[in-house]
């Protein structure tokens, strides 16, 4: 079961990557390998129109502040290639199996990858496919087993102590909190999971102050999905 489980999870640690190490990517001028196709053929890929993202099987909506960037589909696949290129080979063959059951519904960041800043933040959601694994119930659940995996990544993370009692929309959640260091500075993530039906919404924010911590938890106290 825990070979298992660790195959499920892949891209939630693959994502945890790119948010770290993608931020100052330029975008791919080739598409990259199609991701999530099993969850694109189920639910669809949503909406974007102008600045904000709905998907009608969530139920979701979120608003991206117009300074920031938007990536469209072939980008993210890009910065999941990149991603991968440090993640122990071992993690690389399950991260290819659980490819197609992982879909990045939004990748957003306050400045178009590549642009020459200390440190670009961001805001990813994505939808995973786990009706497998009918004993993960609840967001911490999820997020236990993501911290697991992380360990596979050759990033070392600190991490708190999970968070119960939030929310994504109305979808009851939990958040983990990891630390890593990153050219000399602290680099934060926040990771919401939540349970919806047969998937998990889980919300990646990464952050290296304070004062990007609470605008990015401003964009999603907005967001809806239930």
């Amino acid at each position: 079961m825990r070979s298992r489980i660790a195959v499920v999870f892949s891209l939630t640690s693959l994502w945890a990557v790119v948010a770290v190490t993608g931020c100052n990517q330029k975008p791919a001028n080739q598409p990259g390998a199609p991701m999530g196709s099993q969850v694109v053929a189920q639910i669809g890929t949503g909406t974007l129109n102008g600045r904000t993202y709905t998907h009608d099987h969530f139920k979701m909506s979120v608003t991206i502040p117009d300074e920031w960037y938007i990536q469209n589909k072939t980008e993210s696949d890009h910065l999941a290639e990149v991603g991968s290129t440090v993640m122990k080979e071992e993690t690389k063959a399950a991260m290819q199996a659980a490819q197609q059951r992982t879909l990045t519904l939004l990748s957003a960041f306050r400045h178009a990858p590549g642009t020459p800043v200390p440190f670009n933040q961001s805001m990813m959601v994505l939808a995973e496919n786990v009706a497998f694994l009918p004993g993960l119930k609840k967001g911490e659940d999820y997020l236990k087993v993501a911290q697991q995996t992380m360990a596979n990544l050759t990033i070392k993370y600190e991490f708190d102590k999970i968070e119960n009692g939030l929310k994504i929309g109305s979808l009851d959640a939990d958040r983990l909190t990891a630390h890593t260091k990153m050219g000399g500075s602290t680099v934060n993530q926040e990771y919401y999971a939540a349970r919806s039906g047969e998937y998990f919404i889980v919300v990646i924010l990464t952050y290296a102050t304070d004062e990007e911590r609470d605008g990015l938890r401003e964009i999603l106290k907005a967001m809806k999905a239930g």
